[in-house]
């Protein structure tokens, strides 16, 4: 049991080793606990990003009901507080004394607000306090460096920075905040009504069997009802229900459509992401010019007419090479392959049009 408190303090069980020549102590402790002893010198932390922040928190949330989370250390600086007992294999620590936080500032920030929003609709919700409860005893794996002075605090903290990995596109739509795509996204994962939400992929940067990742479904979006993928997006609260709705038949008619192993990427390029936003640019500009074009008659009479195999010859203008050892091809870059597999598709929409 971790977290308890004592008449001296705060004692949690605990390991030390030494790590770059210096004392560490490893711990798990309670939400709670770490609220209430951390401390911040802002000579050794950013500027709080109040995005990242609220996106930290809505992954939180979804820890809470239930999903798998993850986050990597907390990093602390004792500071010449708190003592570690190898006689109890715990780290001691009195109530009136603060670590300083090297690593995990955005973090511990989202749990704060996420607290407060608990505690604040508690009223209406009174279901809120199961969840906040949840919330305050969240497991959080912490490591304690014993003896750095301050400025080997801040060369830690530019090393870490310096060489964190953002996360990846896939993760970042899921629980990006203020951006109504990403609400959608995650509204169709969730209730598409007719493609079940295990295929789509919501933790990976890639997929190869299912049918696309939660980072592709957002391109897609913005492609099929804006005819780009861009950082201006043009959703809104007024018209959120019609892309919604838009994507959503995109979506079946695209599945509905597909070769029936189409998640055979070995053998179609069809479930490519970048294939899969180049239909959508096509339906796009199809239906630009004639609203009253059916999606799904698209879908039906012309990408469905397509031999999307790697035998394909035609999808040698397309490509940026093609292995002859392997009989693939190797599609080119983003932007040239939404171009020019889009014209490809409204070019065989204008020839049966024609026929």
């Amino acid at each position: 049991m971790f977290g308890q408190s004592k008449p001296i303090g705060l004692s949690i069980p605990a390991t030390e080793g030494v790590q770059f020549g210096k004392r560490v102590v490893s711990l798990q402790c309670k939400v709670e606990d770490i609220l209430k002893i951390y401390g911040l010198d802002k000579s050794v932390q950013r500027q709080l990003d109040k995005d990242r922040v609220s996106g930290i928190a809505r992954y939180i949330q979804y820890g809470l009901e239930g999903n798998d989370i993850y986050f990597s250390p907390i990093l602390f600086s004792a500071r010449c507080v708190g003592e570690f007992s190898d006689e109890q294999s715990a780290y001691i620590i009195n109530m009136s004394d603060q670590l300083f936080l090297l690593d995990g500032q955005h973090r511990i920030s989202a749990f704060e607000e996420l607290k407060r929003q608990l505690l604040e609709g508690i009223d209406e919700n009174p279901d809120n306090g199961e969840l906040l409860g949840r919330l305050m005893s969240f497991p959080l794996s912490v490591q304690i460096y014993r003896d750095l002075n301050q400025d080997q605090e801040r060369q830690l903290f530019t090393d870490i920075n310096r060489n964190s990995l953002r996360v990846h596109k896939t993760l970042g739509v899921l629980y990006r905040s203020n951006d109504l795509y990403s609400t959608m996204v995650r509204e169709i994962i969730d209730s598409h009504p007719t493609i079940p939400s295990n295929l789509f992929e919501t933790r990976a940067k890639y997929t190869r069997k299912k049918l696309m990742t939660a980072a592709t479904l957002y391109d897609m979006a913005q492609m099929l009802n804006e005819g780009f993928v861009d950082k201006r997006k043009g959703i809104k609260k007024g018209n959120y229900n019609r892309y919604k709705s838009r994507t959503e038949a995109f979506l079946s008619s695209f599945f509905r459509y597909s070769p029936k192993d189409a998640s055979d990427r070995e053998k179609y390029i069809v479930w490519q992401a970048k294939t899969i936003v180049a239909i959508a640019k096509f339906v796009y500009e199809v239906r630009e010019e004639n609203q009253s074009i059916k999606v799904d008659h698209l879908f039906r009479d012309v990408v469905h007419q397509v031999d999307w195999t790697y035998h394909n010859q035609e999808f040698l203008n397309v490509a940026a090479k093609y292995n002859k050892q392997t009989k693939r091809y190797t599609l080119g870059s983003t932007a040239r392959v939404h171009k020019l597999l889009s014209e490809y598709l409204v070019q065989k929409f204008n020839e049966r049009r024609l026929s």
